[in-house]
């Protein structure tokens, strides 16, 4: 199943001014798409926590440095949190900005690493990242001018898109923080990771891995024994099931199935081991199927 991105959603204009809140109101989303959300405070000494209706976000990190704090977390969406709010504290009143964006196709976040640098400088340095069969890179910036108005002048990288961006509107003084996403959705893709930037800005970067299904890995080859039912009419019937390792693959998605593969999965289960038994069967015809992820 290919990355898309679905969405992007962000804080009211208003409270790009010093506040202590900024409230996030998530995106039409379905059940398994990515959420990754992203506050940033003015300050090198905020920090962040969340509240709201939608406060179940997994943290990955702070990454701080003098006049900005950008902290990003991330979770598994369900469909029911479409439309909930989430709500990003940054302890004292300053100014600063959140938002959170959306992706279909990935299954979770990877090993995150950052870095941060100040202005005056015509790049900005993302981590750098090793193409993969299993992940898709994010480069996910937040950025701040050290006055306003906002003066935009950023080019992404060879193979990233930018994906969805925030920056801020009008002189008022503190409206100097953005938001930036660049992606390549394509599994295995080479990418640059240094930004033209032709204002003046400071920025703290994230290299944020989405974590594939690699399509091409190779099937497994299965081994099944089964006991039948002890008693006429039961269901204490069981499945012993083994299959082979499959290069590179990370862990195995096994089920047993009342049919054919195509009528749809039971009892499924997605862990690196390579052995499974399947319990509670009545007598009859069932398919074992493994997937290597």
């Amino acid at each position: 199943m290919p990355v898309t991105f679905v969405a992007a959603a962000y804080a009211p204009e208003s409270t790009e001014s010093a506040v202590t809140q900024r409230t996030v109101t998530i995106p039409t989303v379905q059940t398994g798409d990515i959420l990754i959300l992203h506050g940033v405070s003015l300050s090198g000494s905020a920090v962040h926590s969340l509240t709201g209706t939608l406060a179940s976000f997994t943290k990955i990190g702070d990454n701080a440095r003098a006049g900005v704090t950008s902290t990003l977390w991330w979770k598994v969406a369900a469909a029911a949190d479409s439309g909930k709010t989430v709500i990003v504290n940054g302890g004292t009143a300053n100014p600063g900005v959140a938002g959170v964006s959306a992706y279909r196709g990935a299954t979770g976040v990877g090993a995150v690493t950052n870095t941060n640098q100040g202005s005056g400088s015509n790049t900005i340095t993302f981590p750098a990242f090793t193409p993969s069969p299993n992940q898709v890179p994010l480069q996910v910036m937040a950025i701040a001018t050290s006055s306003a108005p906002w003066a935009p002048g950023l080019t992404p990288p060879s193979g990233i898109t930018v994906t969805s961006s925030y920056l801020p509107t009008g002189t008022e003084p503190n409206k100097r923080a953005g938001l930036i996403t660049g992606a390549n959705l394509t599994p295995n893709s080479a990418v640059g990771n240094v930004w033209d930037n032709t204002g003046t800005h400071y920025a703290a970067t994230w290299l944020v891995p989405l974590t594939v299904v690699d399509e091409s890995l190779a099937a497994p080859t299965i081994s099944v024994t089964s006991t039948n039912p002890t008693t006429i009419g039961a269901s204490d019937g069981a499945a012993d099931a083994s299959w082979t390792a499959s290069a590179g693959a990370v862990a195995y998605e096994s089920c047993i199935l009342p049919g054919h593969v195509t009528t749809g999965a039971s009892s499924t289960r997605s862990d690196a081991t390579r052995a499974r038994t399947f319990t509670g069967l009545a007598a009859g015809n069932y398919t074992v199927a493994v997937r290597a992820v």
